[in-house]
């Protein structure tokens, strides 16, 4: 079993988009269609829990950091259903590929400890 760290980003993009069933270039689109939205998200997802900062992520995905921002919102908010949804059945698919994407607690928690270590 490979840890998320273990995994080339370009590896876990192309995971990311035949799990919604689209390609790299439609997911880096302009098109705010839903699926390639969930796309985003959870590239930015595995991206910002491997220590990217926004700008970087937003780079990766072809959008402004604050698109980023609120990814991340989206992934912490409870109420989003569907994101949570996806996030769950994405994990299940990257299991049976032999990659542990670490859950949302886990991701909260790695947030957390980046904030602090630089606001020191």
């Amino acid at each position: 079993m490979r840890e998320l760290d273990d995994v080339m980003p370009a590896e876990l993009i192309i995971h990311a988009c035949d799990f919604i069933g689209v390609t790299p270039q439609d997911a880096y689109s302009k098109s705010r269609e839903q699926r390639l939205m969930i796309c985003r998200v959870l590239i930015s997802y595995m991206l910002l829990y491997r220590g990217w900062s926004l700008p970087s992520v937003g780079r990766e995905i072809k959008r402004d950091h604050s698109t980023v921002v609120y990814h991340r919102g989206v992934i912490l908010n409870k109420s989003d259903t569907l994101i949570r949804k996806e996030l769950y059945r994405f994990r299940s698919y990257l299991l049976k590929q032999d990659i542990r994407l670490p859950s949302i607690p886990q991701f909260k928690k790695s947030l957390r400890f980046r904030e602090n270590i630089n606001n020191k």
